[in-house]
């Protein structure tokens, strides 16, 4: 009796995801050939990616943008509490320049937005995340390790310049 062993594997570089799934050979044969068109394309995908659109900060060293997790939450006119989650992962990626943020930074950028912050988002945050994942606003990078999905991203971006 033979037995299959499946395996899968997921990439995931800035707004690029790549997942493969199926037998070791057949995945490690779909891997190396995604990256080695990858790298024949290297320069024309990061002309089209721009300098910073993978969340780092601007050629100039300067954030993206520059506003307070309070401004941020007024901009997005942030009711709720997943409306506070992705303002604070508006503020650590956009303004801090980060690519992934861990569950306690976005806690802890959630209460800066002082007047829109309550309590019980803490305690709901769980269920908040879960939320925004299902509705792949975030994505979950490792366990309690979150970035913002890439399209999401850019909109957040535009709607605060």
């Amino acid at each position: 009796m033979k037995v299959d062993c499946a395996s899968r594997v997921r990439i995931l570089a800035g707004a690029l995801e790549i997942e493969c799934e199926g037998s070791e050979e057949f995945v490690s044969e779909q891997v190396k050939r995604a990256m080695d068109r990858l790298l024949d394309h290297r320069e024309t995908l990061e002309s089209m990616a721009g300098p910073s659109a993978n969340g780092q900060r601007s050629p100039s060293g300067q954030p993206e943008i520059s506003l307070t997790p309070k401004s941020i939450a007024a901009k997005l006119a942030a009711k709720s509490g997943t409306d506070l989650i992705m303002v604070a992962c508006a503020h650590l990626s956009l303004v801090q320049g980060r690519d992934t943020f861990s569950r306690a930074e976005i806690g802890a950028a959630m209460k800066e937005a002082a007047g829109f912050y309550k309590e019980s988002f803490s305690s709901n945050l769980s269920n908040y995340l879960s939320t925004l994942l299902k509705e792949d606003k975030l994505r979950e990078q490792s366990k309690d390790r979150y970035a913002i999905e890439a399209r999401t991203r850019e909109s957040l971006k535009a709607r605060l310049i």
